[in-house]
């Protein structure tokens, strides 16, 4: 899949931040620097860095909800 700015934007918390463990799944370092997302956009993800980013598990569960554990 391919990373889109609409993308890292739907991921961000309510806070307007991403988690450090988001980051590092498309291997940017914390703290982020300024201009990070136009380093990061067109990159290819691979399903397990696409997973770590979103949350999102290959059949749909949502592994920062806290219900899920």
């Amino acid at each position: 899949m391919k990373l889109t700015h609409e993308l890292i934007l739907q991921y961000r918390s309510p806070k307007g931040g991403w988690k450090k463990s988001q980051l590092a799944a498309l291997g940017v370092s914390w703290p982020p620097k300024k201009g990070w997302t136009k380093e990061v956009v067109g990159m290819e993800l691979t399903d397990q860095q696409f997973q770590q980013f979103t949350g999102k598990s290959s059949i749909g569960f949502d592994l920062f909800d806290a219900n899920f554990l």
